[in-house]
């Protein structure tokens, strides 16, 4: 089992490195790409701690304006059906 710091060098891509961390959200340890850690604002979430917030999140920020792109199809549509009667 890695201890936490461990490196090591991806058997396909020699350039990849990753490091053997914890997710900072579920306490899991897993291997994170070392360019990842990099990443200027990196909370150290692993992959899907970051999937489930953000994505949960984004469908909150998104939900507006999806209901307007709805409203907008339902709009045209009815008017595309008006013009062919």
């Amino acid at each position: 089992m890695p201890h936490i710091g461990d490196t090591k060098i991806d058997r396909d891509y020699a350039s990849i490195r990753f490091i053997w961390l914890p997710c900072t959200h579920c306490g899991k340890e897993r291997w994170i790409g070392l360019n990842s850690t990099k990443i200027v604002g990196w909370a150290g979430l692993c992959a899907p701690c970051y999937r489930s917030i953000y994505t949960t999140s984004m469908e909150a920020a998104l939900a507006p304006y999806r209901v307007k792109a709805r409203e907008y199809l339902k709009h045209s549509q009815e008017n595309e059906g008006g013009d062919k009667a």
